[in-house]
């Protein structure tokens, strides 16, 4: 199967994030043909994949894309994420963000998870070559979890909406820094060619900035390849 070249300057570095030691792995110059990746981007017709939860817009990557994860990240995320299987690439799609700050539902306006099973594993490559943003990991105060697991999801989907309901709801803006609900424990720039690598049930943010005008052009806007890989 083909797959894209890896960058000849691959780098890649393991942080523990927070009181509760979550592995993070940053990869800076992962592919050495991610430009590809744009101009593939910006010849799709169509973004057919629409989600409540994601302030964008969405669409299927190829095969090609796909194996590469498998391939060249796989080994890492099998060290780093736990050895129940071999990895498993489940989903994989180019992601744009399109919903300015005023359009915002409540759920999008603070730190998120992507499920509760902790051997699912985000893959996030930054494709944009504006650095429009990066991704922040934060805890929630009054529980103090940074994680949300299965056992912990109704202790704190209640205890965030009974705060929702006594304080309203969280400001019409992207999260991006620490508030009084929310700790912010640590963040990555959103440089281009870089892989954040990350559990799913890891509350976190993409953190876009004030200046950015969320234009659908994908050369022009925050554009990720996301993934999410089963170990």
């Amino acid at each position: 199967m083909d797959i894209y070249n890896q960058h000849p300057d691959f780098k890649c570095h393991v942080s523990s994030v927070g009181s509760e030691g979550e592995p993070v792995v940053v990869v800076d110059n992962f592919l050495e043909d991610s430009d590809a990746l744009v101009e593939s981007a910006e010849r799709l017709e169509d973004w057919p994949i629409r989600s409540p939860f994601y302030p964008g817009v969405r669409a299927p990557a190829g095969e090609k894309y796909r194996q590469t994860v498998k391939q060249i990240l796989g080994p890492v995320i099998y060290d780093v994420f736990g050895r129940h299987k071999e990895p498993e690439v489940e989903q994989c799609a180019y992601s744009l963000v399109t919903t300015p700050p005023d359009q915002l539902v409540p759920f999008q306006r603070m730190p998120h998870y992507d499920g509760t099973y902790p051997n699912s594993i985000a893959v996030l490559h930054y494709i944009a070559r504006n650095e429009a943003g990066g991704t922040g990991f934060f805890r929630h105060v009054q529980t103090g979890f940074e994680t949300v697991t299965s056992r912990r999801a109704p202790s704190y989907r209640g205890t965030v909406e009974a705060q929702v309901r006594h304080y309203g709801p969280p400001p019409q803006e992207y999260m991006k820094q620490s508030n009084p609900f929310f700790e912010r424990i640590a963040g990555w720039d959103g440089i281009f060619n870089r892989v954040l690598m990350y559990r799913g049930n890891t509350l976190h943010s993409g953190l876009i900035p004030d200046w950015f005008r969320f234009p659908q052009n994908p050369r022009k806007g925050r554009l990720t390849m996301n993934a999410l890989v089963t170990v």
